[in-house]
Order: C-alpha cells, then structure tokens, then sequence
C-alpha cells in the first residue's frame, strides 16, 4: 500500500495472527517486517454459593483468556438487581457478595475489563429462596406425650423442599429429623412456661426458624378426710 502509513483489518475470529506489512519506496526499493498479533476477548464468568433469603450470597469470577498471549483480566464490575440497580461493586474485585432480603429471581450481571480495554458481559439469573416454618401442638401435659406438627404447605414458588426440621423444645433437649412431626414429654419443677423452636433447612441449605411458647399443664392431686366411723359416711 504506497504512500500509507495506516491501515484497518477487521478480524471476525478470536485467535493468534501473524501480520506482514511490506513497503516500497519511489525507486521500487522494498523492505517487509512481521509482527504477532493477539485478537482476545475476555470470558466473563462467575460462579456463587446458596442463594438464600436474610444470608449472604458470594460471587467468584473467573479470569478466562481465549488467545495464547491474551491478557488478563483486570476489571470485574457486579451488577445485582440488574437493571434495577447502578454497579454495585466495580473495580478489581474478583470475588464480591451480596446480601438477599426478598425472594424471587433476580438477574446478576457481571462486566469484565481486561488490561487491553476488551469487554465482556455475561448476565447470570438467580434464584433466592426461603423455606417457611410453621408448627403446633396438642395438649401439653406434664409426663405425657405431647405431639409436635409441621406444616410444610407455605413455600416459595419454585422454591426448594423443605428435607430437615431441628426441635429445640426449650428445656435443654434437641431433636434433628427428617421427618416433619415428632413428640416430647415434659417434666416441669420450677417453670411450666417453655420457648419451643423448629429450625427447617430446604434441599438448598436454605434456613429459616420459628419459636412458640407452650404451657405445661399439671394438675396437682389432692384431697382431705376427717375421722370415720364403721356404717359412717367419710367426708
């Protein structure tokens, strides 16, 4: 290309090129050079641990490089709630968090800036999910069988099941299951007043509690008589 000092190519593919330039000068002289040429783009990608509703999610990025000789990453900037939300963290943190206060999906997305200014988007969506507690009981009476009922039937749609329920029957005992309902017997001596707590966990490892104070009923047997005859009627 006489007389040009610059020129533009369009490169559809990823890879590694080797670019020839030769010039010529007015007498027909010629000289021609090789160069290498790296045609990157940066991979966005991240990865996250359970999403569950009142806890902290973590994100992690990833630093994928397509070309050999491709550079780095040096930018990873997190959009959560996106498009609701401005960045929520940018600059160069690889790894970030977020902490989920409502159910629902929500839409993650992460944009990445490598150290040549190449770009890349990649919108992840999520799911935060939380399990409802709910229980009750029959009668509680001291040294009797009391029965304690789950109720798994509040969920979240698409929401995971609940697979563990913890009691905790607030006088020092607990009892992990896999099963929703379970019974205790209580013996008072000094408060007949307890705080019972079930802790579910989902198949996500999602959790959440609920606490119900019970009284403990115990009747007290007692009577008196006076002095009887033989044929008396004794009071």
């Amino acid at each position: 290309l006489i007389g040009k000092t610059n020129h533009t190519f369009n490169l559809d593919a990823l890879g590694n090129y080797v670019v020839r330039l030769k010039v010529y000068d007015f007498m027909g002289c010629w000289d021609t050079i090789s160069m290498p040429v790296v045609i990157n783009k940066p991979i966005a990608w991240f990865t996250f641990d359970t999403v569950c509703f009142g806890s902290t999610t973590h994100f992690t990025g990833h630093d994928s490089i397509v070309a050999v000789g491709g550079r780095h990453i040096k930018d990873w900037n997190w959009y959560f709630n996106y498009p609701l939300n401005n960045p929520n963290d940018l600059g160069q943190n690889m790894i970030t968090s977020n902490l989920y206060s409502a159910v629902g999906v929500d839409t993650v997305r992460l944009v990445v800036v490598d150290s040549a200014g190449c770009k890349d988007t990649l919108d992840r969506e999520i799911f935060t999910n939380r399990p409802f507690p709910i229980f009750r009981t029959d009668t509680v009476c001291a040294g009797s069988i009391t029965s304690f009922y789950g109720d798994d039937s509040l969920y979240v749609p698409r929401g995971a099941p609940i697979v563990e329920w913890i009691w905790q029957f607030g006088d020092g005992t607990t009892e992990t299951s896999y099963q929703m309902d379970t019974s205790h017997r209580y013996y008072p001596t000094v408060t007949y007043n307890y705080t019972a707590k079930l802790i579910v966990v989902d198949s996500m490892g999602c959790r959440d509690s609920i606490t119900n104070n019970l009284f403990v009923n115990k009747p007290i047997a007692n009577f008196t008589s006076s002095m009887s005859c033989l044929e008396d009627s004794t009071l």
